[in-house]
């Protein structure tokens, strides 16, 4: 067994020496700078809206991640806090854009929606008792362009802790409340789906505030876990036992040794899934 899994790791490395030759100039890459605040006037936010992309292998691969959706944009006039958690969730779930991206920059960008310009009112005109000589009678709509009540801007909406939490748990949809925020500050969660799944690197007493620094996202491969390699090159596809020596989520390269007997042998690896690895 020993015997052929060293066969299939030396073929596997062979293979990734022969397309790093045909490849010469590798995979995409980026770096993408996450802004502590953004200002968008649409209903949704791109990751050019929230983030610079420096130093892409072309101007087309960072034009493409600029245009990636994600998050939904606040109401106008109003904000909500969009984590870094959630924006690589959007920008690594979009498999044609898989590269080598280096993440920098805050851990959540605050996005403010502009408000609209108003167009430009009429004077207001004169009240008029009801049934005065000459005025129209009771209840009579107002004419077109009288100042109108306006309507109170709603607050700041943000998560709060259901129950006591402790370092190391996920955050599930049942610990998290969505709650009016009117003092908050700083960045906050806008919604649970932007919280879910991700892991608290603190406590969290119930009824605090649960903000993106106290969190941090679940690596798909742990360091040390065992991972399945595979290589696909047209229509053949080999796969060999590894063990990851860094955690690294989907779309990372880590470096994962080969099970084989002999000499130690590491190659560099796309994280594809929970467990599996790939080599570019």
């Amino acid at each position: 067994m020993h015997v052929r899994n060293a066969a299939i790791a030396l073929g596997i490395v062979a293979l990734g020496v022969g397309a790093g030759a045909a490849q010469e100039e590798g995979p995409a890459r980026a770096t993408i700078q996450v802004a502590a605040v953004a200002e968008v006037d649409a209903d949704g936010v791109c990751l050019g809206d929230v983030a610079q992309v420096l130093d892409a292998s072309s101007e087309a691969y960072a034009a493409a991640l600029r245009g990636v959706f994600v998050a939904p944009a606040p109401l106008p006039g109003l904000q909500r806090s969009v984590s870094l958690g959630f924006i690589r969730r959007y920008v690594v779930g979009r498999r044609d854009l898989h590269g080598q991206l280096t993440w920098t920059g805050e851990q959540a960008c605050r996005v403010v929606r502009k408000t609209p310009a108003l167009p430009p009112q009429q004077p207001p005109r004169p009240e008029v008792p009801a049934n005065a000589e000459g005025a129209g009678p009771a209840g009579e709509a107002a004419p077109e362009g009288t100042p109108t009540a306006t309507t109170a801007v709603p607050a700041l909406r943000g998560l709060v802790a259901a129950r006591d939490l402790v370092r190391g748990d996920v955050i599930a949809a049942s610990d998290v409340v969505l709650t009016d925020m009117p003092d908050a500050t700083g960045p906050v969660f806008g919604s649970a789906e932007e919280a879910v799944g991700l892991r608290l690197r603190q406590a969290v007493r119930a009824g605090a505030v649960l903000r993106p620094d106290a969190t941090e996202r679940v690596p798909d491969i742990a360091r040390g876990a065992p991972v399945t390699l595979v290589v696909e090159r047209g229509a053949l596809r080999v796969s060999a036992q590894g063990v990851a020596e860094k955690a690294g989520f989907v779309g990372d390269v880590i470096p994962v040794q080969l099970l084989v007997e002999g000499p130690r042998r590491v190659v560099q690896a796309e994280v594809v899934g929970a467990g599996t690895v790939r080599l570019p």
